[in-house]
């Protein structure tokens, strides 16, 4: 399961529990904040990735 497969599958049970239990204004502005969540992840393990390859 890749990086991207990951964010999406956690993105999909988040967003689950959140339409469960809050209202839509809730949902968008969380929305936005996950995103942000998500894309840093994916931005620092790249460069993780970039380190150890040059590491080598």
């Amino acid at each position: 399961m890749g990086l991207i497969s990951r964010a999406s599958w956690i993105w999909d049970l988040y967003c689950k529990e959140i339409k469960k239990n809050f209202s839509t204004n809730l949902l968008n502005h969380s929305k936005t904040n996950i995103n942000k969540i998500i894309f840093s992840l994916i931005l620092y393990s790249a460069k993780n990735q970039n380190n150890t390859k040059t590491d080598r």
